[in-house]
């Protein structure tokens, strides 16, 4: 039996899944250059397309859901290196939500032990860091609204909300490029990189610009069905979207059985008033991302019973990407 190298394997699988990439994408008229943007080079993927090249299964895998379409349908295979980051990726992603001093120093060890990183990567090291500061910011910001505290607390807190701000801005500048927060329809996103937009939108809701964070919000809820993504790719973002929502509706006041939010597309997926969230809630609502972001026990009581249908970590953006 010919013996064949790991490298030679991978290399030989995905110059068959770089067939069906450029088969989706003609499939959708988009260029070479809408589809790699922020990822790769226009010829580094015309390479990957035509067999010619090494590349990431997390590379391939974006790239697949750029369009809309479940890696799971394709599969492409990942080397030993690939899997001990995936693993370690993981492994910050369970850490996040209940064990912020871990996923500090997990994070640090992942820099640390991979100085050489796709802008992949380091977008997901970034999303994290952000979950982090974000979970930090909103408690300070609790404790300051509870105490009555100084208006130079205030003025401190404000500066840590610019600095979360700017970070989630580089995390989804990592592979989003050009003038994304005006023209965000017009990119070529996976789940991954709209959840970096959601954090965006949530560290512009604790800067005080509700009216852009709403505006982006919305602009993230739209976008899977403007692009005619299938309902289970769908899924990988709209209950992010939606917990964020009611995150943002209960921190302005709204009424805890009413979640409204501006311009919500509740017909637009088959569902109208609270249905559209029920369903969110039970698709896809992680147990991580209602305790980073849902401080408000009412919404957390209402979805407790719904988030175990699909607490998987991968779903949530920052295991995936």
């Amino acid at each position: 039996m010919e013996h064949i190298s790991e490298q030679e394997l991978i290399l030989k699988y995905n110059r068959v899944y770089g067939q069906v990439i450029r088969q989706e994408r003609r499939k959708r008229k988009l260029s070479l250059e809408e589809l790699s943007s922020g990822i790769l080079s226009r010829t580094a993927l015309d390479k990957v397309e035509k067999g010619k090249t090494k590349w990431t299964k997390l590379t391939g895998d974006t790239l697949m859901l750029r369009m809309g379409v479940l890696p799971e349908y394709f599969e492409s295979l990942s080397s030993g290196d690939e899997l001990d980051r995936w693993r370690m990726r993981e492994d910050i992603c369970l850490l996040v939500p209940g064990k912020p001093e871990a996923a500090e120093k997990k994070l640090k060890e992942y820099r640390e032990k991979y100085t050489k990183r796709e802008p992949l990567e380091e977008r997901f090291l970034l999303k994290a860091e952000v979950m982090l500061m974000l979970s930090h910011v909103e408690a300070k910001l609790r404790n300051t609204l509870h105490q009555g505290q100084k208006i130079q607390e205030q003025a401190r807190i404000k500066n840590e909300t610019a600095v979360l701000l700017d970070k989630a801005r580089q995390a989804a500048d990592c592979t989003i490029q050009g003038d994304w927060e005006q023209y965000l329809a017009k990119c070529r996103l996976s789940p991954g990189e709209l959840e970096a937009v959601l954090l965006v939108s949530a560290a512009l809701f604790l800067d005080g610009s509700e009216d852009r964070a709403w505006a982006l919000w919305q602009s993230v809820w739209e976008y899977p069905q403007a692009n005619n993504w299938k309902e289970r790719a769908m899924v990988m973002i709209l209950p992010q979207a939606a917990a964020l929502g009611l995150r943002q509706a209960c921190a302005s006041g709204k009424p805890a059985g009413s979640p409204v939010m501006p311009g919500l597309p509740g017909e637009s997926i088959g569902a109208g008033d609270g249905k559209l969230w029920k369903c969110c809630a039970e698709t896809a609502a992680t147990a991580m991302y209602c305790l980073c972001w849902m401080p408000c026990a009412g919404w957390m009581q209402w979805l407790s019973g719904c988030r175990a249908i699909w607490n998987r970590p991968g779903n949530f953006g920052i295991c995936s990407g």
